[in-house]
């Protein structure tokens, strides 16, 4: 309820008022001092000399009645047709009058409005802060302020949002002030607002929380913005980088790639491009993050690039995990025969038919170690076997397991037969070592087949080192044989696929 102004009247005297729709009634100023210079009567003047001024009078009388309704009636189709809200409200917050617009917004009819409260339709929640508004422009307040958002509650329980503004009327003749207030229908911009807002509040809870690291960068690639996945990834607040270099903050080995790709990006507008790049933290850990980047250098709200960071560590490794899995033995760790025969091929191709030799080693008597001590120890016997292998060998050259107790050697830069036979011999040396498993001392000694020179294909070469292979066994075992055309075939034992 709007607080009542002290020594304010609702009524005037001494004029005659006239209603306008739902307007406080226009009073009129009485004619009586508007014609009483006219009727003055002098004591020379006779009946005919008074005649003609009160003639006159009436006329400016009616004059002023016609301008008067003209005003009216122009200021009634304006109040009518204004597509604002407007209601004319007493001290005591009785509803004096409105525009159909008001009716419209309330949802009820302008006879129900006038001479109740307004306080029937007005939320209860905005009571208070309209009803001091209200008092505010009763007592002459005429700062414009701002608008006041009052939620209007219709008979059918909706609500319209809308945005008050208050002035107070005066009308000096009738000694009458009144309070007009214009209530703007704001509902559909508050509801844009509103999701507005839940969209901002949203895309901020997800940039807080999201695991994805996003981030700004400048022209020259200096970090302007992170998100706090950032800290996740590099270990270290986003702050404590704003202002580095992006590139910086990768691996050294990936720094100019990055850098590239970044001066790549500034040129071009719209420019969008993905990469990988290891992140390195303080501690030296690396993380492999799959960064997308886009030139928003022309968006005024952003003015420069923008990275998308996630960190795919994990997914990196399962894939060198499966890499591995497919091209190395899962109980040793060697290379199986795929890519046995793969860096083969490539000793073929780049080497011709010299500077390579193929060692085809077997474990004598392997069985009796599986029968005797079982297959878990029988497993640790090959597991040692393949570590003294990767101890013969130079770097470039290549360990496989074919399966079973037979393992392959590819060695690269052999000269001749003699230094064929001087690997052949070391690798004999090494098995032949005693290892402790499980308690107990197993000892095993090899055969080795071996095999130089190019062939028609690679597979052929294996095959060639394997009847070498054969020889050294029916020679008595633990020992080497090196392919001559003139050995005998053995029943095929070598299968490439």
């Amino acid at each position: 309820m709007a607080a009542k102004v002290p020594g304010a009247r609702a009524g005037g005297r001494g004029g005659r008022r006239i209603r306008t729709g739902g307007l406080s009634p226009a009073p009129l100023p009485p004619m009586s001092r508007e014609l009483a210079p006219e009727r003055r009567h002098h004591p020379d003047q006779g009946t005919e000399g008074r005649q003609p001024g009160l003639a006159r009078g009436l006329t400016r009388a009616k004059e002023r009645e016609h301008l008067l309704t003209s005003a009216e009636n122009r200021w009634r189709a304006v109040f009518d047709s204004a597509p604002v809200a407007m209601v004319e409200l007493a001290f005591d917050g009785t509803v004096i009058g409105g525009n159909p617009a008001l009716a419209l917004l309330v949802g009820r009819p302008l006879d129900e409005l006038v001479g109740r409260s307004w306080s029937s339709w007005v939320h209860a929640e905005d009571r208070s802060p309209f009803g001091e508004r209200v008092a505010s422009r009763a007592s002459g307040d005429t700062g414009p302020g701002r608008g006041l958002e009052v939620r209007i509650v219709r008979p059918d329980g909706s609500e319209r949002r809308t945005s008050a503004r208050g002035s107070l009327v005066n009308l000096p003749d009738a000694g009458t002030q009144h309070v007009l207030v214009h209530l703007s229908d704001v509902t559909a911009e508050h509801a844009r607002r509103q999701a507005s807002e839940e969209a901002q509040a949203r895309f901020t809870a997800l940039v807080a929380h999201g695991t994805d690291v996003i981030a700004t960068l400048d022209r020259a690639q200096a970090l302007t913005y992170a998100s706090p996945a950032y800290r996740a990834v590099y270990g270290v607040a986003p702050e404590e980088h704003l202002g580095r270099p992006l590139p910086d903050t990768f691996h050294p080995e990936d720094r100019d790639k990055v850098r590239d790709i970044l001066r790549a990006m500034v040129a071009e507008l719209g420019a969008v491009k993905t990469f990988m790049a290891r992140a390195v933290r303080p501690d030296g850990t690396v993380r492999w993050m799959e960064v997308t980047v886009s030139n928003r250098l022309d968006d005024p709200a952003i003015q420069g690039l923008v990275c998308n960071g996630r960190d795919v560590t994990d997914r990196v490794r399962d894939a060198e995990r499966l890499a591995q899995q497919a091209l190395h033995d899962t109980l040793t760790g060697l290379a199986n025969r795929v890519l046995f025969l793969d860096r083969l091929e490539g000793a073929v191709r780049r080497q011709g038919d010299r500077g390579y030799a193929v060692f085809f080693v077997d474990l004598d008597r392997f069985k009796a170690v599986n029968d005797t001590l079982g297959h878990g120890v029988g497993d640790e016997l090959l597991v040692a076997v393949a570590r003294r292998l990767e101890g013969v060998v130079r770097p470039g050259d290549t360990v496989a397991r074919l399966g079973g107790d037979e393992f392959v050697l590819l060695a690269m830069h052999v000269r001749g037969e003699q230094a064929a036979v001087g690997i052949a011999e070391r690798i004999r040396t090494a098995v032949g070592q005693p290892v402790m498993l499980r308690g107990h001392e197993v000892a095993v000694s090899c055969s080795i087949g071996v095999a130089m020179g190019a062939p028609q294909s690679p597979e052929l070469l294996v095959e060639r080192a394997d009847i070498a292979l054969y020889q050294a066994k029916e020679r008595g075992r633990d020992r080497y044989a090196v392919f001559n055309p003139t050995m005998a075939v053995p029943a095929r034992r070598w299968e490439p696929n």
